[in-house]
Parts: structure tokens; C-alpha cells; sequence
């Protein structure tokens, strides 16, 4: 099963899902595309990027100086964003999200249908397995 809205994008201050867990609640916004309902929020740890074809990936309290070329981005993607192939910050508040031809740097929560529209970023969550319901 797919998260609803395409999956959220979330800034430091929501959780990552954990494994196979999927958001159940369906994300209500604004006109502007803010989210209201804060308090169930977890980003999709699913997501990959129909451009590239490469899973996204997530660094926890990271925030990029400047920015990548193409040709940066894939081999700093490559190497999980280790060493000095990028200059980066420590950060509490960003999550840095990457597939190999894109960057994004997220403080609160992005809605990843919502995103489509604003931006290139064509990522989707990939979808996560049904978990098993217990004989009651």
C-alpha cells in the first residue's frame, strides 16, 4: 500500500516511518498546502524518484552550504553524502532528502502531491507491505 498524498517529506521535528509502517491518517491542508494535522505526521522512508529511477534517500539534521551540480549530486549520493564532497552543517531542524538527480532540505512537513506542482521534484512513495492482521 501507497501513502496517501504521494508521502511527506518532514523537517526534524516529525518522525521517519520504521520499516514497513505506513501513515494511515490521510493529511489535511490548507488552501496554501500547510498541514493541519500535525500530530500523527511521519515521513515516508519509502520514496523513490521517477526521473532517476533511485530510491531517496534521508540524512537526519543535515542542511547543505550552497549548492551541487548534477555531476556533485550523483557522486555524493554514490557515497551516502560522506566525506568532503559536500560542504554541510549539522542542523536540528533540517532533514536533507536526495535521489540521485535532485536535493531538498526540509524544516516542517512537505506534502509530496502537493509538491509536484511547485517544483520538478517527482518523487512518490513506492509503497509498503500490508502488515499481517491477527486472527482475534
Amino acid at each position: 500500500m501507497k501513502c496517501s498524498e504521494d508521502g511527506l517529506l518532514v523537517g526534524m521535528a516529525h518522525p521517519m516511518m520504521r520499516g514497513e509502517e505506513r501513515a494511515v491518517t490521510r493529511v489535511v491542508t490548507d488552501r496554501a498546502g500547510v498541514v493541519l494535522n500535525l500530530e500523527d505526521v511521519r515521513g515516508c522512508n519509502r520514496l523513490s524518484c521517477e526521473q532517476c529511477g533511485s530510491p531517496v534517500l534521508f540524512f537526519d539534521a543535515v542542511l547543505l552550504q550552497g549548492s551541487l551540480s548534477r555531476e556533485a549530486l550523483r557522486k555524493a549520493y554514490d557515497v551516502r553524502f560522506r566525506g568532503s564532497l559536500v560542504a554541510s552543517e549539522r542542523s536540528a531542524e533540517y532533514r536533507l532528502y536526495a535521489c540521485r538527480c535532485r536535493v531538498k532540505m526540509v524544516k516542517s512537513v512537505r506534502v509530496l502531491a502537493e509538491e509536484r506542482y511547485d517544483s520538478d521534484l517527482d518523487w512518490s512513495c513506492r509503497g509498503h507491505h500490508a502488515r499481517p492482521v491477527s486472527p482475534s
